[in-house]
């Protein structure tokens, strides 16, 4: 190979890396030794929070806690849905929701009488640590991903790996 391709590929490569590398915020766990929110607090509190969640085959598996006073909006557009209201909140409660108050997600590829573990609250923080909002998944269904829109705006996707071949 030639000194040209070499560069060339090279060049490519750098430009593909870069166009891929965006900057995805955390979801991390709260931090330990604060007053920490809880599943029954988002509960209580809901009103105070625009709620976003997402459900396959009509059962809930992420939701989205953002909060409504800051100036910070977290963005979930289709097929995700919002809480418009207390009869839609309290649907979502008593199908989601165990015998102690804290959410149980049943699993969207899962038969209904199976539970996957569901997350602690986990917030939503850009990269340069800013909060935005609260959300709790099913463990070890971390397929959600958040983007930064611009400084004061936030992208969510639950996007799950996909499975199979087109060659099928």
């Amino acid at each position: 190979m030639n000194i040209k391709k070499i560069a060339g590929i090279a060049i490519l490569s750098l430009v593909f890396v870069m166009g891929c590398a965006g900057s995805y915020q955390q979801l991390k766990t709260q931090p330990v030794g604060e007053a920490n929110i809880t599943h029954q607090d988002l509960i209580d509190d809901w009103s105070d929070y625009a709620i976003s969640y997402r459900q396959i085959n009509g059962r809930l598996v992420v939701i989205v806690f953002d909060p409504q006073h800051d100036n910070r909006t977290i963005v979930a557009e289709s097929p995700w849905r919002t809480i418009n209201g207390q009869t839609t909140w309290t649907e979502i409660l008593k199908a989601n929701t165990d015998d102690d108050g804290n959410f149980s997600l049943k699993g969207g590829y899962y038969p209904p009488t199976i539970t996957i573990k569901t997350t602690g609250v986990r917030q939503i923080n850009s990269l340069d640590n800013r909060f935005f909002g609260y959300i709790i998944f099913q463990e070890r269904r971390e397929y959600v991903q958040a983007r930064m829109l611009d400084e004061n705006s936030m992208r969510i996707v639950w996007s799950p790996p996909r499975s199979g071949s087109p060659a099928k």
